[in-house]
């Protein structure tokens, strides 16, 4: 699990996601081999404030799947795939606002340490000059690690070495020197290897098996979770309570009384809390005599980075 982490979020990108966002396009994709496992990765959408990022862990004994040929496994769904999630990050910061499985049709968080993941996005790499990279004793060339393409060796003179020695903390990532290479000759969103090393050995590395452009992905659709306004308002003074589940892709909010019969909706002013992925808020109800007697439903307005509307199913009288 700490390495599939490791993977997912510090080296794929090199430079710092952000700027590599600029450049990438829907359908980028890259394969990985590190040991006997198989990393797919590729951007399956990309909005004007989002990115989303598809990933299929599999063994290559896999008998599905062929190293000279990833993507058309892929476009067949990913059968016998051990692993299989797609997240959503902010393009501006790289917070994550959403995570998928697939397979389990389900919704989770990655919430071993946000604060980290954030710092991981906006990572600077620094390119290594020739006289801090390895050189081959028999020829005095710098050297560079093989990439493939359909699991098959392309030439490539010397790759474009970017580092990072992640600093001492409480992290796993601490004192551990990150290596990223890219083909010079090309720009690509990822880097053809990636090298985790600590002070003594390397910890692990992926090798590209295959790179390309234009994969539609695995994942039919990647679903959203739409704020819902739940059932069961109570009122308290001057105050109305209600809960909404709602995403961090739909957040923050605004919120509305709407007269049932009129369809007016007047904005309120509130106050939330988050516990356990919904949001408790506390309405000031408004005090004219003209609300009383009338019927009302609680509706919404997304702010956050994709936006939509949302009514309340239950409705209820202002006394």
């Amino acid at each position: 699990m700490r390495w599939m982490l490791l993977f997912l979020f510090i080296p794929l990108f090199g430079f710092s996601f952000k700027e590599k966002c600029l450049t990438s396009s829907k359908g980028d994709y890259i394969v990985y081999q590190q040991g006997h496992q198989l990393i797919y990765l590729s951007i399956y959408d990309i909005t004007a404030n989002t990115i989303v990022i598809e990933e299929i862990h599999s063994l290559d004994s896999n008998q599905h799947l062929k190293l000279n040929n990833v993507l058309d496994w892929v476009l067949q769904g990913g059968k016998g795939a051990s692993q299989w999630i797609l997240y959503e990050m902010l393009s501006e910061t790289g917070a994550i606002i959403e995570a998928y499985a697939p397979t389990k049709r389900s919704f989770f968080n990655f919430d071993q340490d946000p604060p980290l993941l954030s710092r991981l996005f906006l990572t600077k790499w620094d390119e290594m000059p020739d006289s801090r990279r390895k050189i081959i004793p028999s020829t005095k060339k710098v050297w560079s690690p093989q990439k493939k393409i359909k699991n098959l060796p392309v030439h490539l003179e010397k790759s474009t070495l970017y580092r990072k020695f992640w600093e001492k903390d409480q992290s796993f990532l601490s004192e551990l020197r990150i290596d990223l290479h890219f083909d010079p000759q090309q720009t690509d969103t990822f880097p053809y290897m990636i090298d985790i090393q600590n002070s003594v050995r390397p910890l692990a590395r992926f090798y590209q098996v295959d790179q390309g452009k234009k994969s539609p992905g695995a994942a039919k659709y990647f679903p959203r979770r739409h704020p819902d306004i739940e059932n069961g308002f109570q009122k308290k003074g001057n105050f109305l309570l209600a809960s909404i589940d709602c995403s961090p892709a739909f957040y923050p909010f605004e919120l509305y009384l709407q007269d049932v019969q009129s369809l007016i909706s007047t904005p309120v002013s509130f106050e939330s809390e988050k516990k356990s992925g919904r949001y408790h808020v506390k309405i000031l109800l408004p005090q004219e005599d003209s609300y009383k007697g009338k019927t009302y439903r609680l509706s919404g307005k997304s702010l956050g980075p994709h936006r939509t509307k949302f009514d309340s199913i239950e409705v209820f009288e202002i006394n």
